[in-house]
Parts: structure tokens; sequence; C-alpha cells
């Protein structure tokens, strides 16, 4: 039995090419097995004994092979040829991707490689390592732009990759630093601030000649300076940019600092939220810049406008164009000018204005002065002192109109002065004032105006214990034809001339006039009561109130006097028997009063001694009642008869006089 054999490369590199695997030759019906991942790409057939192979994956891989010697026998198995193909080195360069220009950047790869091949691109320059036995290469980059380095080399399995390991490299330019601020800067003045570029990554300032107070970190791109030398001083900076580059070295700004020389200022102002724009003057020396609330330029000139700045106390600055900007201050104060409002009303004539006033300060002072401005008007009133903020007062409008008539409307103005801190302002309140309704009389009398009248209690008014309406222009009576029922006329009834006014009892008598039926009930209460009518202009609103009848009710009195009385000379009497009742609203009190007296010696209440003679003399006295108000006297009288003595002349006492005392 034929043993074959296998001569070839059994350690190959994946995709190695032209790997001939060979056996004995001369023999018949070869039969070649190629492993999985082993491309035959010649030979291999029945009739040859060789093949060539192509191994394209990595691991462990067989070449098989049998035939037919020359007896026409084959071998009980197949010879296996065991092959080793390795794996192809896949180089990998270490080393940052991202580098600034003029920066040296080591890039490494595996160690314990052989025939290592680096390829730096011009634009970079080798600063060490870099030949066939080493693992690194030093690079200092020299040009901005993407650069590639390339790789290759033989691992152990003296396996090289197909192609070179590309390793592109961005070169980025390095920043170039600046610093905004002022150039000239002044000694002890106010913070000066310098700025670079912002968005930037571990800043660093540094300065002489002054004291950084705010900013200057590493994350600051401004730094806030105080300057505290006088001469040229320096402020630096240096920043990472986004590309972690940093200038290769740090921006230096020049300053020159000088020392301050303050200006003058203006004194302070007071003045108005109204008063118009006015300039800026005053600053020494001239040529300075006047800036805060309120302060514009207008060609040449400062302009303060007390409207834009609003009330409050505002400070103004006044600086010098110079390095220092040397600067003072003073204020304008700007008190709010109150501006008035009040609603303009629509009043009946004889009705209060009742205007509130109103103001955007608070404790405005109103003052004000009237005038008409149509019509013809009455009542109205001007006031320059403490006002208060109400107009109260009442206005007739002097044009009369009929009930249901149509008249023309008045109008007071009042032009109103809001004022406070010394700032005002005017504004004017218009009036309309409706005209005046026609007055009418109540009387108790359809003659004629009897609006008073008194009786006793119990008694009747007149006749019919009833009020009429007269027209005063020509004393006719008044009914729905001169006052329609639509103006609702009512009467009412109060308890003083004032009221309050309540509906009148009572009820309509009916017929073509307005007659009201006043209840008894009034007639007997004593004391005065009071009669109006209104009516109501259904258009408007505006009520009209009738001149008021009257009437007194006063007491009703029982008086009597007593029985007559004869008495002797010389005699003292008592009179008695006298009585005063009935209904009253006062205390009643009665007195005895003389009449008459022959001789007429003595007073009322209180009778002297008189001398009389043989002859019979009479004394008549009256116990009454004075009223009040009319002074009317109500005598009941009673007679006293003296008997006369048998000589000449006698002193006699008449008597004396007692008060009655009681309720009426």
């Amino acid at each position: 039995m034929p043993v074959p054999t296998i001569t070839g490369s059994n350690s190959v590199c994946v995709g190695s090419t032209g790997n001939i695997y060979t056996t004995e030759a001369g023999m018949s019906n070869y039969a070649w097995i190629i492993s999985a991942g082993g491309t035959v790409t010649a030979g291999g057939g029945a009739g040859d004994a060789t093949v060539t192979v192509t191994w394209t994956t990595s691991g462990a891989k067989t070449v098989k092979v049998n035939y037919r010697n020359a007896n026409g026998c084959s071998a009980t198995t197949a010879t296996n040829y065991n092959v080793t193909v390795n794996a192809l080195p896949n180089p990998v360069i270490a080393g940052t991707n991202q580098a600034c220009l003029g920066s040296t950047i080591t890039y490494s790869t595996l160690a314990g490689m052989s025939n290592y091949t680096w390829v730096v691109p011009a634009e970079g320059t080798v600063v060490s390592g870099g030949s066939t036995s080493d693992n690194q290469v030093k690079v200092n980059w020299n040009t901005t732009g993407i650069h590639t380095i390339s790789l290759n080399y033989t691992n152990p399995s003296m396996c090289s990759a197909v192609t070179p390991t590309n390793y592109a490299v961005t070169v980025f330019e390095l920043p170039t630093p600046t610093i905004s601020g002022p150039a000239d800067a002044c000694k002890g003045g106010a913070v000066t601030v310098y700025t670079t570029e912002p968005g930037m990554t571990g800043y660093i300032w540094s300065i002489s000649g002054g004291t950084i107070t705010a900013g200057g970190s590493a994350n600051s791109n401004t730094a806030t300076v105080v300057w505290n030398t006088v001469g040229t001083q320096t402020i630096r900076v240096n920043y990472y940019n986004a590309n972690n580059c940093a200038a290769a070295s740090p921006f230096v700004y020049p300053v020159n600092v000088i020392a301050p020389a303050p200006p003058t200022c203006p004194a302070n102002r007071v003045v108005c939220s109204d008063d118009i724009p006015f300039n800026l003057i005053g600053g020494t020396p001239a040529g300075g810049v006047y800036s805060g609330p309120g302060v514009t330029l207008s060609g040449v000139n400062y302009i303060f406008n007390p409207a834009t700045a609003g009330p409050g106390v505002h400070t103004i600055a006044y600086t010098m164009p110079n390095i220092c900007a040397d600067q003072c201050t003073f204020t304008i104060t700007v008190n709010e000018t109150p501006v008035g409002s009040a609603s303009a009303p629509t009043i009946c004539s004889g009705y209060p204005t009742d205007i509130l006033l109103n103001s955007t300060v608070a404790g405005t002072a109103f003052s004000w002065t009237a005038s008409v401005i149509s019509g013809s008007v009455t009542g109205y009133t001007n006031c320059g002192g403490t006002c208060g903020n109400m107009i109260t007062d009442t206005l007739i409008n002097n044009l009369i109109v009929n009930p249901g008539a149509a008249g023309a409307n008045a109008v007071v103005r009042y032009v109103v002065t809001a004022s406070k801190n010394g700032c005002s302002n005017t504004f004017n309140v218009d009036v309309t004032v409706r005209p005046q309704i026609k007055t009418y009389n109540l009387t108790w009398n359809s003659n004629f105006v009897e609006d008073f009248i008194e009786v006793c209690a119990g008694a009747e008014a007149l006749s019919d214990n009833d009020i009429e309406v007269l027209d005063p222009s020509n004393g006719n009576l008044v009914g729905p034809t001169q006052i329609p029922a639509s103006w609702n006329p009512e009467f009412l009834y109060g308890p003083s001339p004032l009221g309050p006014w309540t509906s009148a009892p009572g009820s309509y008598k009916g017929g073509a006039y307005y007659e009201w039926l006043v209840d008894f009930s009034i007639n007997n209460r004593l004391g005065y009561h009071y009669f109006i009518m209104q009516i109501t202009d259904p258009l408007t609103g505006c009520i009209k109130y009738s001149n008021p009848a009257i009437l007194n009710v006063v007491s009703a009195l029982i008086v009597e006097a007593g029985d007559p009385e004869f008495i002797c000379d010389g005699s003292d009497v008592l009179l008695t028997g006298a009585f005063v009742g009935g209904l009253s609203s006062a205390a009643i009190t009665g007195r005895w009063t003389i009449t008459s007296m022959n001789p007429a010696f003595g007073n009322n209440g209180t009778l002297s001694n008189t001398n009389y003679n043989k002859s019979c003399r009479s004394c008549i006295y009256s116990a009454c009642r004075i009223y009040r108000d009319s002074n009317a006297d109500i005598n009941h009288q009673r007679s006293v008869g003296f008997m006369c003595g048998h000589y000449g002349y006698k002193n006699h006492k008449c008597g004396s006089s007692h008060f009655i005392h009681g309720m009426y």
C-alpha cells in the first residue's frame, strides 16, 4: 500500500499566494483535499502531483492527498498535512491625532516587532525614533492641516500588513490673543475692563502697575483693573482655544496711566415732571459730558427731560472727556406733577355737583375757578385756598321750563388746579345743568295761595281738609294738563321743613286737578305738619318739589272762670272754681287778668288796696289762655262785685290773684 507524502510551507500568512504543496510524482488518480480557508489556484487535479493554494483565513488548516501507485493501489487514508495560517498584523499608532502648530508629539506602536517602517510627511520633522527597529517616532509639526503618518512592521510570524496603517493628524493654527480696552487709564480712578476673545479656556492674565479686582481667572475673558501706578503699564493674556492650542507667548497690551483732575458740577436742582426739557450747564471746566437718567445730547447741548427721567432724585454725572474721565455728580430732583381728573357730571338744577377730584399723586391740593360757558347758571363758586377734593356747589339753571317742555342745558366750567410740592397741573371739569323745573305752590285754599293754616286740635282745615296745587304764574289750579301723569306727581308728608319725607296720609280727591285729601288723623296731632308735592322728570330723573303747605295744629282748651263773687269792703276774696283743660302740646298755664276796674287800681294777677267811695264799684276779671303763635285771646270772664260802706272813703282790698297750672 502506498504512503503519500506532502511537502510545502506549513506556516504561512493570511492572504499569501503561490503556496505549492507536492506529493510523489508518477502516480494516478491524485485526490487533493484543501480545508476551508484555502483556495486552489493551480494543480490539484487527478493527474497533478502538486497543488497551489492561496490561504484566505487564519487558523489551523490541512492539505490532504491520496493516489494510486503503479500497482493500482491507494493508501487506506489520505495523508494529512497541517498548515498554520497566521493572521496579518494590524499596526496601531498611538498618539494625539490633534496637534498644535509647533508642538512635538510622540507616536508609538507595539513593541517586539521587526522591520518597522515609519513614514512621516514633510509637514512634520522627525525629532527622534522612526527607524526600522523603533516602535515610536517623535514628530514636530511645522505646518497646519491634516497630515498622515503611515506604519507597517513584521510580526513574529513574519507577517506584515497588506498595506501600512495610515494615521491622520490634524495640526491646528495657534490662537492669536488680543486685548481690547482703554489704552489710557486713570490712576486710582474708575475700574477699567479689558476683554479678550470669549469661549476659550485656561485664560492666563497678568498685570503690572495695577490690581485685577474682578475677572482675570482661568475661566474669564475679562479682567477689571484699578491702575495704581502712573506711567506705561501692561496687561497680558494667553488662553487655550477650542483646539486646546495656546499662543506661543501671551499678548501684551500697554496702558498709559495718568493722574486724575476732577471737574466741578453745577448745583443740585428741583424741577417738576411736566417742566419742559432744559439745557444742562454750569459744569467746569467746559467741554464735559453730562449723563444720567433723562439726559440726551442734541447737537452740542446736553438736554435734561424731566418727563423721561420720571419722578425721583436722579444723579447726573459731569464727565471730562480725558484719559481719567474725571467726573463729578449732582442731583436733579423731579417732583411728580399731579395730573388731576374728574368725571364731568350732568346734574339737575338745584342739585349739588358733588365732583370728586382725583390725582395721580397722593396728597394733592386742589383749587379752582368757575365760569358759565353756556346758558345762565347761579350757585357756582371759586376756591383759591384749601379746598379739599370735592366741589359741592349747588347749581341753579335759571332757565325755568314747564314739566314735559324742552329746555336748553347750561354748562359751568370749573378750571381746577392740582398742586403738590410746587408742581401743578390744570384741567377742566364741565358740569351740565339741566333746566330748572317750574315750582308749584300748595295751598289750603283753591282761590289763592294760603300755604299756612292753623287749626285747633281735631278741627278741619278750611272746609275740606284738602290741599290743592296752584300755578304761581296765573293762580290757576294744576292738573295733568300742566303736569303730565308720567311725571308721577306724589304728595309727601314731613314733620319738619326738611322732612324726612314719606307718602302723605290721605288720598287723591279726584277730578280734573291734583287735590289731596289729608287724612283727618293729622288734625289730632299737635304741632307743625308739612306737605309737599314731588314730581319726577321721566327722561332725566330730575326731581322737583313744590312750595310746602303747612298745617299747625294747636291746643283745643277748655277754660272756665268760675261763678261771680260779691264781697263787702275790707274783705279778701280767694277766686276759686277756675279750670283749664283739653289738648295741649305744652304745660297749660292760666292766669287772672284785670279787664275793668273802677277805680282802675291794681295789676294783673295782684290787686292792690284801693280807696272806694260810698258808691259801689265792680271789678271784672278773666281767666284766659294766650296762644303762642297767634297771640289771640280767648277770655272767659267772671265778675266780682263790691259792697260799699256807709262812711266816706275807706280802704278796700279787692282780692288776690292765683295762677292756674296744667298742660296744653
